[in-house]
């Protein structure tokens, strides 16, 4: 297994569902990295959403995101932008793997003048700004978006003293130049907004707080206030899972991080995360990363080293 699969238990959820990004530097809301979709179970990540804005360019191959229940194919060299609060996930294209760059940070990397912050940035992260925006080769704003991820990423692999203030000032300018776009001042789709967009978020959510614990199907639908069959309809339409399996991924997700993060034992682990038995712990755990819990902390610990 490749060593990089242990990066992704370092992306956590808060109690809403909303994902804590654990930032590459303490106290400096920035997330820089150079992902491949292969380092993630079944090559898709987690359908997720939080307050940072997110930068994605394809650097090889191609991969399908999906954000609010639409889903677009994003090819070699594609800019995404998604703004802030969208429920998201990227995932494989035909079983094919997919290297990509991708930047996340939070409003706060922003000015802290409360004048600017209310003209020129809280405008574009409200509910009537786009969702996401997409940049190909040959669009006129493609060079501006792509050459600030390529020159951000350069400036952190150079790691020189105050690289992140330089990126932090890459930042600013890109976004002044990207509230220009007419896009920009066009009011987002109403997928955003749907009452059944909040809906999962509180089932989500629901599931977040409560995993540890024995959960039905109908008490995932109570906690957004819809029929059984509705709550189902939802998870599959955003998030392509049924309520189960996304509770079960969930669930996959927290005993990662236990895993490489304590010396807990695998029954232990088991019952904090919701599962039944170790032995079917065992065999979920072993479908979705190909490797035993015991072996999946063995190679976390070996990389490490």
């Amino acid at each position: 297994m490749n060593s990089r699969l242990f990066q992704d238990t370092s992306l956590d959820l808060m109690k809403d569902a909303s994902e804590v990004i654990r930032y590459d530097l303490p106290g400096i809301p920035l997330y820089l990295r150079l992902r491949q979709l292969k380092d993630y179970p079944n090559m898709k990540a987690m359908g997720h959403w939080h307050e940072d804005l997110e930068l994605v360019r394809i650097e090889k191959g191609q991969m399908y995101y999906q954000i609010n229940g639409q889903r677009i194919l994003l090819k070699e060299k594609d800019c995404l932008f998604v703004n802030s609060r969208q429920m998201h996930f990227g995932s494989s294209y035909l079983r094919q793997d997919c290297r990509f760059l991708c930047l996340i940070f939070h409003p706060s990397f922003f000015p802290e003048n409360a004048a600017l912050r209310r003209l020129f940035i809280q405008p574009y992260l409200s509910k009537k700004a786009p969702e996401y925006l997409i940049f190909s080769p040959g669009d006129s704003f493609y060079e501006t978006i792509s050459c600030f991820l390529l020159e951000a990423a350069q400036l952190k692999s150079e790691n020189s003293p105050g690289f992140p203030l330089e990126i932090a000032g890459l930042v600013q300018l890109f976004f002044a130049r990207l509230i220009r776009l007419p896009q920009m001042q066009e009011a987002g789709s109403p997928g955003q907004n749907s009452p059944d967009l909040a809906a999962l978020k509180d089932m989500v959510s629901f599931i977040a707080q409560n995993y540890p614990e024995k959960i039905t199907l109908e008490e995932i639908a109570r906690a957004g206030k819809v029929s059984r069959s509705k709550c189902c309809s939802l998870f599959n339409r955003y998030l392509q899972l049924s309520p189960v399996v996304y509770l079960n991924q969930y669930r996959l997700k927290v005993s990662c991080r236990m895993l490489t993060c304590t010396s807990e034992s695998i029954t232990n682990i088991t019952a904090a995360c919701g599962f039944s038995h170790p032995s079917y712990y065992g065999k979920l755990f072993l479908k979705y990363y190909g490797v035993s819990p015991n072996a999946y902390r063995k190679q976390a610990a070996a990389s490490l080293v």
